[in-house]
């Protein structure tokens, strides 16, 4: 499959959009992030975009709309991400339980490794939307120079 920076984010925002129309959320969309999501710029547009546009708490209900969607096998960045949205929203119990189904998925997955080292060293929680605030920018930026770039 070729997909572009371009094609994946609007595939995000198709199902961003579903989500905060209270609409099901398209299959067809979701199956592209399931894929572009490997791409870690992908990725850290969704860590930033969706509680920027949600809250946390709204971030916490997109990946968990999304999360039935994903073939189980690949469930592991979403698990990752609403990992780090639990903890962002002070619920360290679910981040941890979030955190470990990402681990038994794929222990090798990047995200999951950091943020382990994250929760065990004991950042404070609104670290994560200091991290998220500083990131996204940089990732915006990136998406607007490479859109035509190829998520491997």
């Amino acid at each position: 499959m070729k997909l572009t920076n371009k094609q994946a984010l609007s595939a995000y925002n198709e199902i961003a959009e579903a989500f905060a129309s209270n609409e099901p959320l398209p299959v067809n969309a979701v199956n592209l992030i399931v894929y572009a999501i490997q791409d870690l710029q992908v990725r850290d547009y969704f860590l930033g975009h969706a509680p920027m546009s949600f809250g946390v708490e709204g971030a916490i209900k997109f990946v968990t709309e999304i999360l039935p969607l994903v073939e189980e096998g690949h469930r592991s960045p979403f698990y990752t991400l609403l990992s780090a949205f639990y903890y962002e929203a002070n619920d360290k119990e679910l981040a941890y339980v979030s955190l470990v189904q990402a681990q038994l998925l794929d222990p090798n997955y990047s995200l999951a490794k950091l943020l382990d080292r994250v929760y065990k060293a004991g950042w404070a929680t609104d670290a994560m939307a200091t991290m998220r605030t500083e990131l996204h920018p940089k990732v915006v930026a990136t998406f607007e120079v490479e859109e035509e770039l190829a998520i491997a």
